[in-house]
């Protein structure tokens, strides 16, 4: 049952994120929409990398060969709660999700834009709160 709440998780972020971007990309175009007192929808194209610097394709390889170890080094530690194997999950969707922007455009679609904070999208808040969901069941 952990593995399908794990993959399962996964699975829906990338669904969601996906078809939250090609909606935004459709309808936003170059023109932002007001949704509410400081939320604004916005289309972003983030060529930037985090904080690194680093070229994209290394960044995607490094992402991958980091991802797959977490996996098995979780996977060989033994079954974890359901809260643990959803916030997995989110996180690692998430990281799927802006990993094929960059593979499929070149550069990760951010949407969201609320008061000061950096435009995000599906994919960078779950990936957030997967990460705060998962710490947070572990300890």
């Amino acid at each position: 049952m952990s593995v399908v709440a794990l993959l399962g998780s996964a699975a829906a972020v990338v669904v969601i994120d996906q078809a939250s971007k090609a909606m935004a990309q459709w309808r936003l175009g170059d023109a932002p929409l007001r949704i509410g007192p400081g939320v604004w929808l916005v289309l972003v194209r983030n060529e930037r990398v985090g904080l690194t610097g680093m070229s994209a394709r290394s960044a995607m390889g490094l992402c991958a060969v980091a991802s797959t170890t977490a996996m098995l080094i979780l996977a060989l530690h033994g079954p974890f709660a359901f809260t643990t194997n959803v916030g997995l999950g989110s996180a690692v969707g998430g990281a799927t999700g802006n990993l094929f922007d960059r593979w499929r455009h070149g550069v990760v679609l951010d949407f969201i834009k609320c008061g000061e904070w950096p435009t995000f999208n599906v994919a960078d808040a779950a990936l957030c709160a997967g990460v705060a969901l998962t710490v947070g069941s572990l300890l």
